[in-house]
């Protein structure tokens, strides 16, 4: 290759960093984010498998698995996680580089004990470094020829480790301001604000469905009072991970106040929010919670209303225990689900 080729090839790899850069930095929403780093490495680096370790919240220091990894088929009874103390970690943040496995097990001592990564066919590891911090991991394996990784390629997705880093780091501060610290689930001001877009979306007749649900759990003060605010709030973040098990990356579940959720699901009508609704109802009806040696079950109360345009005034959903206001002019009530 020429010196000119040379300069033009360098060029062109600037200029798609500057665009990948700009791709990855223009989202702090973490599951658009992360998925925004695999596809980039698919393409730029042509692997069919990827997968990102980072953290599951700002203030957790071990690294875990993002489970919308592409292409590789892991055994889920294996915890894929690196914890702080890792020598794992020391040696990507010293010496932030592309690491093949061969290179990997020559660089840590030998001593070293198996982590989440050692469990996963990988080609190349690349470390995600901001902030004097090692933010994450991406993996990659098997490319689309098969062929290795060359010296380029290895500095190319470094690069591009470096910038996916500064956007995971963004991506936990935002974290930390738009995430209720005992659900995981979002606070309510991110649940509003979506909802003014989604709104101005949908102001036309004809647009696609817009959903709501609401859950209040049943009898959640004497919950509180007998058993204590600490099982409380353990109860509150099981019902939260129902929640989330049983609803789509696009979905908005926020924690609305107390005991009670919101749930904004776009791209769907008030039957399927209602289907949606039911789901959850049966899932934590089914669940238990246990206070020492007793067994409880906890119900929830759920409404679904659908918006409609031109929007009504004001609605509510009835149920058994009390009356359920939703939160947002716009929305019709089309059914409730309650179980007592």
């Amino acid at each position: 290759m020429s010196r000119v080729e040379e300069l033009e090839k360098e060029n062109f790899d600037l200029r798609q960093l500057l665009e990948i850069g700009k791709s990855l930095n223009s989202t702090l929403e973490y599951t658009r984010l992360i998925d925004s780093i695999l596809h980039t490495c698919l393409a730029q680096m042509r692997v069919l498998q990827a997968g990102v370790f980072v953290r599951r919240e700002a203030a957790q220091a071990e690294l875990i698995l993002n489970r919308e990894y592409i292409g590789f088929e892991l055994d889920h009874s294996i915890p894929y996680t690196i914890p702080p103390d890792d020598p794992l970690r020391q040696q990507l943040l010293e010496r932030p580089d592309c690491y093949s496995p061969e290179e990997l097990k020559a660089a840590l001592p030998t001593n070293s004990p198996e982590s989440g990564l050692s469990h996963m066919p990988y080609q190349l590891v690349v470390p995600l470094v901001a902030r004097s911090d090692l933010q994450g991991i991406i993996v990659l394996g098997r490319r689309i020829d098969d062929s290795e990784f060359t010296a380029d390629e290895r500095r190319y997705v470094l690069d591009i480790g470096r910038l996916a880093a500064i956007a995971v780091y963004n991506a936990y501060l935002f974290d930390r301001a738009t995430i209720d610290s005992l659900t995981r689930l979002k606070q309510r001001h991110v649940l509003e604000e979506r909802m003014l877009e989604l709104f101005k979306s949908h102001g036309d007749a004809g647009q696609e469905n817009l959903s709501l649900l609401m859950l209040d759990v049943d009898h959640f003060k004497p919950v509180n009072d007998t058993y204590g605010h600490k099982f409380g709030d353990e109860v509150l973040r099981r019902l939260a991970e129902i929640v989330m098990q049983h609803t789509r990356p696009v979905d908005i579940a926020a924690r609305y106040g107390g005991e009670e959720f919101v749930i904004l699901l776009p791209s769907l009508d008030a039957v399927g929010a209602s289907e949606v609704g039911e789901r959850i109802r049966i899932a934590v009806e089914d669940d238990r919670f246990y206070y020492g040696d007793k067994e409880l079950q906890v119900t929830v109360s759920i409404g679904a209303a659908e918006y409609k345009h031109p929007p009504h005034r004001f609605l509510y959903c009835r149920n058994s225990q009390r009356d359920i206001f939703f939160l947002a002019v716009g929305f019709r009530q089309q059914k409730n689900t309650h179980t007592a």
